[in-house]
């Protein structure tokens, strides 16, 4: 995963909440084929971003109590978060272009 991404866990998913940046949280699976396609992308977005946004993977099988409290019912899917709330919420394989622009717009606030 490499060291731009953080865990998030049940423990630590209030700290990465009140953080100063934006945060943006992917829910994946290590037996999920796209959610492996996406995290190639949000590597490129992490090292593009990385001074403006704070990203965070849940792995699913390990962190069932996570993606309960943020209701996700399928993977990958991507909550990107503004001053602690909830600011949009993807599912699915996205492309590099679509998260350029979303990401843009969450960082410049």
């Amino acid at each position: 995963m490499g060291g731009r991404f953080r865990q998030a866990t049940l423990g630590n998913i209030r700290e990465l909440l009140q953080g100063e940046k934006p945060l943006v949280v992917d829910f994946w699976a290590n037996w999920c084929g796209p959610c492996h396609v996406m995290t190639q992308t949000l590597r490129a977005m992490a090292d593009k971003f990385e001074d403006r946004i704070i990203f965070a993977k849940v792995d699913i099988q390990n962190n069932r109590d996570v993606a309960q409290q943020f209701g996700v019912k399928c993977i990958p899917t991507l909550i990107l978060f503004r001053n602690g709330k909830e600011w949009d919420r993807l599912s699915g394989i996205r492309n590099r272009s679509e998260l350029n622009k979303l990401f843009e717009k969450l960082s410049s606030a």
